[in-house]
């Protein structure tokens, strides 16, 4: 399969490349996978800083101000806290790599072709580290636990040689985005569509069932180019209450289907378990109460359920949020998300609006499921990020295809 290599974007492919990579079984059951994690990281960052450099004057003192206000917000309650240094510069890193990521890093992917490259750079890497994992005796294929049900009464996924198949299915979806993106807005390749079935099947194959749903979220949200056939005089008409059946729709979709799964059960227990036992100590609620549950006598998930209980998990990224960054950290999410919105809508292509919106939507869905908008350790997240900041804040798409980057 022959995709395009541009010379000057060599760093951001072997970045991309090493992140994805520092995830798979081989390295991480070796001890490599944490510093090939800092190192494909301290690529990508120094990238989008110098990238953000070159970006034109009022930008720059417009976001980095705004960046600046989410990295304080993120980081304020770790830093207050009683932590040992060498956590606090660890937590540290992963607010800095998602604020960069988030926020900075519009001159980075500005090209349909190069977010194309990229994700077949991500999907290069995995199949990679399927290999290794084949070679190195590591099993390409977890076990669902017994006391959950699998998709279909299936009890096992395809990890894809990847750490957990969660991550496989989040890495596959990423994937999937980018280069649907190009297929939509840019250019139609049958190799294109090959791949994307393909796709598709792994994150089936994965029996993830947050990979599944986002996918299917994903999809389903690409149809909102639909909007498009209406006459603009009953648009927002049509708009108004076909939201209000969405709302509807969704929160019975949640009470009735997603809480009665037992692992989607427990992400929700974990939070509501959290926030019982600290409702009454407003300065944790507030700063978070990472002080009391990193660096403790037992690790940091079984740490956590010892203390709020043992019938939820730790898989909802806002209970993540809260325990490192408190109701500051959650604030800095939604004026971040706000903003992405804001600059969606602003969008005057509609197929290019409807890919930004169902990958916005699809990341704030993912944030209910999964751990993923406030982790450096899947690149799920990271990528849409980047795709958003890069692509989401040009109004025209013309302005993007044209656009090389930096």
């Amino acid at each position: 399969m022959k995709v395009k290599i541009k010379r000057k974007f060599v760093l951001i492919y072997i970045a991309v490349f090493i992140i994805v990579l520092s995830e798979s079984l081989f390295f991480m059951h070796r001890n490599l996978g944490h510093i090939l994690e800092y190192v494909g990281y301290l690529m990508l960052l120094g990238q989008i800083l110098i990238s953000f450099y070159h970006v034109e004057n009022n930008y720059q003192k417009k976001y980095f101000s705004f960046f600046v206000v989410i990295v304080t917000l993120m980081s304020l309650g770790f830093w207050v806290l009683d932590l040992a240094l060498i956590r606090k510069i660890v937590l540290f890193f992963t607010v800095l790599g998602i604020s960069i990521s988030a926020v900075l890093s519009k001159n980075y992917i500005t090209s349909l072709d190069l977010l194309r490259s990229i994700s077949y750079c991500a999907f290069f890497s995995i199949l990679i580290a399927a290999m290794l994992a084949i070679i190195g005796g590591d099993s390409i294929v977890d076990h669902v636990d017994p006391s959950t049900t699998g998709v279909l009464g299936i009890q096992m996924g395809f990890n894809g040689g990847m750490t957990y198949k969660n991550y496989f299915a989040a890495d596959m979806l990423a994937i999937f985005m980018g280069i649907y993106f190009y297929y939509k807005c840019e250019k139609k390749k049958s190799k294109d569509l090959f791949v994307l079935v393909l796709l598709s099947i792994m994150i089936l194959a994965s029996n993830s069932k947050g990979g599944i749903l986002l996918l299917v979220i994903f999809l389903v949200s690409m149809n909102y180019s639909i909007l498009k056939k209406i006459p603009r005089k009953q648009r927002k008409i049509f708009v108004f209450f076909i939201s209000i059946i969405f709302c509807i729709a969704i929160i019975n979709i949640y009470s009735t289907i997603i809480l009665n799964v037992s692992t989607y059960g427990y992400r929700y227990r974990g939070l509501i378990n959290y926030i019982g036992y600290f409702e009454s100590d407003w300065y944790r609620i507030i700063l978070g109460s990472a002080d009391l549950m990193y660096d403790q006598e037992e690790e940091y998930v079984v740490t956590v359920r010892s203390i709020t209980g043992w019938d939820g998990s730790l898989e909802m990224a806002w209970l993540n949020i809260l325990i490192k960054s408190g109701l500051l950290g959650m604030v800095a999410y939604f004026l971040l998300y706000i903003r992405y919105l804001k600059n969606i809508l602003q969008i005057e292509d509609w197929n290019y609006k409807t890919c930004m919106l169902s990958v916005w939507v699809t990341l704030l869905a993912s944030s209910f499921v999964e751990a993923y908008i406030q982790s450096v350790h899947c690149f799920f997240a990271i990528f849409c990020y980047l795709l958003i900041c890069g692509l989401g804040g040009r109004k025209e798409k013309h302005q993007i295809i044209r656009n090389g980057g930096y």
